[in-house]
């Protein structure tokens, strides 16, 4: 394998036997190899591939791309990554080996798009058509607003896509309260309306909670003779309400099924499985999603959500084998939250809570955010707020006027986090202090105030998606991020300044990088982890490029791998890239 520099290249100290300093290749100080050695060994190693009988002439890019993108050719960026003449050669190398590694990704997730998409079966080429939208009209009817500018036109995109025969392969985002959920409520209506079955599958019971409450009062408030059938599945179901469930998704009375990983399971059947809605997709695997998708002949649509806003960089890395809808505008009416970044002293919490018992006494409701659920006996961790001491304090303190307060965290039990969120929800507790449990699909609208204990511990989407707890109902709301490191409070004023989910991802990216901002470090076998010449979101103009010549490469050579270029083909067949069988 080649060793490419680490920090690219670097200015060298000039030499007394050369005129002008000269570029050198840095490379990693792991190696037991000295400064000193690399450049003979590289010198003999290009020496070899030049002359190598099985190399001449490879290139993984056909000509065509080299010549429309102006590239050089692949032994020259070999060539002028260890060895350039100046930083003209650092960058036009770079830029080669960079967009090789970009096509190849791309290619490959828009193949596993095709793949995904092509008939199996007589039963594949009927496909899952829904075309009936008597019952997601009638849904829409009685939603109690109308839907905004975007959420039309994503909704459109949707019902395009399910019109078949190929399956849908779509992934939603959207702002914090922008109107996802209904939109994937009114394909699931508009699926089972055609005569077949939809599935709500979110990561945790919480959330499929919330979404099974909205989808009741929404079928709820539809005519009689054109309701659904609905229903729950998690982990925690009995015996007897699971094999009730699997028996109506089996014989087909139940239209639409809401649940978590239990609708995985190998056990549960579907009669007529359409349509396939993911809720924060990210927690989920491609496998677990396929899991769900090959319940049924023929393929289900499937919808993946993600309930923050992700860079079209990343998107187009991480997500490039799915087609892209963004809902990006707010409903009317939604409020700014007023958000506050304190630097964590008495003075700014006595504020605080002075604060906070005036919007109590007012009527409000209020979430306290903490990173743990439990004091960890780590000294990395001594002095981080958790729930449930925080809980305690507050309840005996009495610092927020004697309100009661709520508990929620993901150890308790199913039955005891409903129970926590319905007493909230209600005002039987208007205080509520929890883990970042509440982070996604939690509806309160009475909820005005968030405190983010230790909001230097949290990335800004993240912190953006709990200020979007707060704000959803008609009170004036207000954010309170609080860190006891005044170097944290600059990245803070990032949510201060802006209430725009997208911008505030951009940002985000920026921060932390890739792999944090998606959740993963980039050790798996993912798009991201895959790059290491092409760096993001700085790239961000050759990945569109590289988009589009994946797409002209798979229009020149279609699904068939024995008409690829074989250089090309061999590349595709890279284990280090993401899974994909591409056997002849």
């Amino acid at each position: 394998t080649w060793v490419t520099p680490d920090a690219v290249l670097a200015h060298a100290t000039a030499q007394s036997s050369s005129p002008t300093p000269r570029l050198v290749g840095r490379y990693p100080a792991r190696t037991p190899l000295k400064d000193k050695e690399w450049p003979a060994i590289i010198e003999k190693a290009l020496r070899a591939v030049q002359d190598s009988k099985a190399l001449q002439g490879y290139d993984v890019v056909p000509s065509m791309l080299t010549d429309q993108y102006d590239l050089i050719g692949w032994l020259q960026a070999l060539r002028a990554i260890h060895q350039p003449k100046d930083w003209a050669d650092v960058e036009a190398a770079k830029r080669r080996l960079a967009f090789e590694e970009l096509l190849l990704l791309q290619l490959k997730l828009l193949l596993r798009r095709e793949i995904d998409r092509t008939p199996r079966s007589e039963a594949d080429l009927e496909g899952t058509r829904v075309t009936q939208l008597g019952m997601m009209e009638a849904g829409r009817d009685v939603l109690g607003f109308r839907l905004t500018a975007a959420q039309d036109r994503v909704l459109t995109e949707i019902l395009r896509d399910m019109q078949g025969p190929a399956p849908m392969m779509r992934l939603l985002q959207g702002d914090v309260g922008s109107g996802k959920t209904a939109v994937a409520m009114l394909a699931l209506l508009a699926a089972a309306g055609s005569g077949w079955q939809g599935a709500l599958m979110a990561p945790t019971e919480v959330l499929a909670e919330q979404h099974m409450m909205k989808l009741e009062q929404l079928v709820r408030a539809m005519p009689l003779k054109q309701r659904p059938r609905v229903a729950i599945l998690t982990g925690s179901a009995k015996t007897k309400e699971r094999r009730a469930v699997y028996a109506s998704l089996a014989d087909g009375s139940t239209g639409i099924v809401v649940g978590t990983h239990a609708l995985i399971t190998d056990a549960l059947e579907f009669k007529k499985l359409g349509l396939a809605v993911i809720d924060e997709q990210h927690r989920f695997g491609v496998k677990q999603r396929a899991k769900l998708q090959n319940k049924n002949t023929p393929l289900p649509h499937v919808l993946a959500m993600t309930a923050t806003p992700i860079p079209r960089t990343l998107a187009l890395t991480a997500h490039g084998d799915m087609a892209l809808s963004a809902i990006d505008e707010l409903p009317p009416g939604r409020q700014p939250v007023l958000t506050h970044a304190h630097h964590d002293t008495p003075a700014t919490r006595n504020k605080m809570y002075r604060a906070i018992r005036k919007e109590l006494e007012a009527g409000g409701r209020a979430y306290i955010i903490c990173p743990l659920v439990d004091e960890s006996s780590s000294e990395i961790m001594a002095g981080i707020k958790a729930a449930e001491e925080e809980h305690r304090h507050l309840q005996q303190t009495g610092v927020l006027g004697g309100a009661k307060c709520g508990l929620l965290h993901g150890r308790m039990s199913s039955e005891d986090k409903f129970a926590a969120l319905q007493a909230f929800a209600s005002g039987e507790t208007p205080v509520l202090i929890s883990t970042t449990v509440v982070e996604v699909g939690v509806d309160v609208p009475e909820a005005s105030v968030i405190i983010v204990e230790h909001s230097e511990r949290f990335g800004l989407a993240q912190l953006h998606q709990l200020r979007g707890r707060v704000g959803r109902g008609k009170r004036a709301s207000t954010c309170y991020l609080m860190t006891p490191h005044k170097t944290a409070l600059t990245r803070l004023q990032v949510l201060t300044r802006s209430q725009n989910g997208f911008t505030i991802a951009e940002a985000d990216l920026q921060e932390r990088g890739p792999g944090d901002f998606l959740g993963k470090k980039q050790s798996g076998r993912d798009g991201l982890s895959y790059l290491k010449a092409a760096k993001l979101p700085e790239d961000r103009q050759l990945l569109e490029q590289a988009r589009a010549a994946a797409a002209e490469l798979l229009q020149e050579y279609g699904l068939e791998p024995s008409g690829w270029p074989k250089d090309l083909l061999a590349a595709l067949k890279d284990r280090n890239l993401p899974d994909l069988d591409l056997s002849e």
